[in-house]
């Protein structure tokens, strides 16, 4: 990850913490996906890829055009202080992933954050590939 795209844990998480793109590489230097924030452009292109999986095939809808509640829950999430809806893309820009981080306070460490990843998602023709791990 280079280090000066997140941003650096507080007390407090407030800051979205991808402020710019993280680009993952290989040696040497090649580009194999980069992660950013979502925006409301990229929804169907994340729809299909939870539609397109064992575990969305019978609860999502994948239908164009996309049920407007898919965009109001964007709109929570992207709202949410504690909400990251992020995508992966491959060296083409392509949406190839999703990920979302729930950041959750809690009182060890004198009132800490913890993220909690969940909703990993790898478009099908793109897995096996290690971009989910």
């Amino acid at each position: 990850l280079t280090k000066n795209t997140l941003r650096q844990p507080s007390a407090v998480c407030r800051q979205p913490i991808f402020e710019t793109s993280t680009k993952l590489y290989e040696e040497p230097k090649k580009l194999i996906m980069k992660l950013r924030k979502a925006r409301k452009k990229d929804i169907p292109f994340i729809v299909k890829i939870l539609a397109d999986d064992k575990l969305g095939a019978s609860s999502e809808k994948y239908q164009n055009p996309l049920p407007q509640l898919y965009y109001d829950t964007f709109e929570q999430i992207n709202t949410d202080k504690n909400q990251e809806l992020i995508v992966v893309e491959n060296n083409n820009e392509k949406i190839i992933g999703t990920l979302q981080l729930s950041f959750i306070p809690y009182l060890t460490y004198q009132g800490g954050i913890r993220a909690q990843i969940e909703a990993v998602r790898i478009r099908k023709n793109q897995r096996g590939k290690g971009f989910g791990e």
